[in-house]
């Protein structure tokens, strides 16, 4: 069901939710890790509701989460979640006099498509509230056959080819992602191919398949609104009751199972036009709600600090990547290096690196490892939407394990960790082989 407002009198209309929805009542200030509150609801229509207030805020962000990425694509249309991100309708308000109510009062916005999920983020002065949940909710409750046209579709299918063209000469372009993907988690698993696809799945992509994917996925029970800043909480209920609660929805599905897949190893290479070489050993780890993660993101703060203190000759730089999402994670060593550096030799300088860490930690090294996810977590504190704020932290936390505050047990175990622990659960996945790709920089225009 569409969430319509009439052209004539829309903006006195939104005008007085936005000014009713900004009137903040006091709230007691959330600067500690511990005391970031939240409030958690779900609407009959299935939409699940996470309230992020915080009276010291000026500002108040809005997110609209829906469960589905790209993980969900079809065989043949992969790199169809990130198109429609791009194409997706905004609904009828940003047609109206009403875009420049919110030109003036949006202060941020973005978005941004993952495996397990796909974001929609505004960020705006406290009197903006109830005009950007409208827009959300216009957002959820679009009506694809009417507002996915054929001019849309095919302007958002430039946007993405050009965006492709840009990366694939990068050093981390989707080239080297979907290798890295594939090699890691293995062609058919559900994150065995990046984002983009290829540039032929984006041209042969229809419509048609954008508005299955609509009607499929952009419904409220796959969907999540988040809103956190400078807002009463009490006030802005029954307001999203109000505007989300008359869009039709159904039951939310459960929780997918873990897939974490066995490593087979594997050797890649492939040239990318860049001036730096990059080697990367990667191996599929337990997924973000398992108890083992936290202990693997310590060892690999570990392991990066062992790398980066003496480096042979030819690093530029190395790294440890430990990303972990709803049905599996990776962990994957990362190594830059000039071309003319002997890649075998700094494959083995890495095993060799691996290998003593699998054998001794120290607790001072695991202490600081501690202390740098503790103090990653209170950076996102600083910050109220988008990458790194307080709705991701929440967000993924309930996405990946269905409890908002999940993060806290995590910085628990991390704090009570000892080496046997780290050394016991980074043995147990790191262990069997790694999937190993070469990518060998080369000067511009001479692959």
């Amino acid at each position: 069901m569409r969430v319509n407002v009439h052209r004539s009198r829309g903006a006195a209309f939104l005008l007085g939710l936005a000014t009713l929805a900004g009137r903040a009542s006091p709230l007691p200030a959330q600067r500690s890790i511990s005391a970031l509150s939240w409030e958690r609801f779900e609407l009959s229509n299935g939409l699940e509701v996470v309230f992020l207030p915080d009276s010291t805020q000026d500002e108040v962000a809005v997110e609209l989460w829906t469960r589905v990425g790209t993980r969900h694509e079809p065989v043949g249309r992969f790199g169809m979640a990130h198109f429609f991100e791009h194409a997706m309708p905004h609904g009828v308000l940003l047609r109206t006099a009403v875009r420049g109510l919110a030109d003036s009062l949006r202060t941020g916005s973005n978005a941004r498509t993952r495996y397990d999920y796909t974001r929609y983020y505004q960020k705006a002065k406290r009197a903006g509230l109830g005009l950007f949940l409208l827009m959300a909710a216009n957002r959820l409750g679009s009506d694809p056959e009417f507002d996915l046209t054929t001019d849309v579709i095919e302007f958002q299918r430039g946007r993405v080819l050009a965006e492709m063209q840009r990366q694939a000469g990068t050093r981390w372009g989707e080239p080297v992602r979907a290798r890295l993907t594939r090699g890691t988690f293995g062609a058919s698993h559900p994150y065995g191919h990046a984002a983009y696809g290829t540039p032929e799945e984006t041209r042969l992509t229809t419509r048609d398949d954008l508005v299955r994917w609509h009607r499929g996925h952009v419904r409220p029970e796959y969907s999540t609104l988040f809103v956190a800043g400078g807002f009463d909480a009490g006030v802005a209920r029954p307001l999203v009751e109000m505007i989300f609660g008359r869009i039709a929805g159904g039951t939310r599905p459960p929780a997918p199972e873990p897939e974490v897949p066995t490593p087979v190893g594997g050797r890649d290479s492939l040239p990318v036009a860049t001036g730096e070489s990059l080697l990367f050993l990667s191996w599929p780890v337990p997924q973000w709600a398992s108890g083992d993660t936290p202990l693997l993101e310590l060892f690999g703060h570990v392991l990066e600090n062992r790398l980066s203190a003496d480096p042979p000759g030819g690093v530029l730089r190395s790294s440890v990547e430990v990303e972990a999402l709803e049905l599996a994670g990776s962990f994957t060593i990362v190594v830059a290096h000039e071309p003319t550096a002997d890649a075998v030799t700094l494959e083995a300088w890495v095993r060799d690196a691996l290998a003593v860490a699998l054998q001794r930690i120290r607790q001072d090294e695991l202490d600081a490892a501690a202390a740098a996810e503790r103090s990653r977590v209170a950076g996102f504190m600083d910050q109220l939407g988008w990458i790194g704020g307080r709705i991701e932290l929440v967000g993924e936390s309930l996405v990946f394990s269905g409890n908002p505050g999940r993060y806290l047990d995590r910085l628990d175990r991390q704090a009570r960790a000892r080496p046997d622990d780290v050394r016991g659960v980074a043995r147990r996945w790191l262990t069997p082989p790694a999937f190993v790709l070469v990518v060998r920089g080369t000067p511009a225009g001479t692959r």
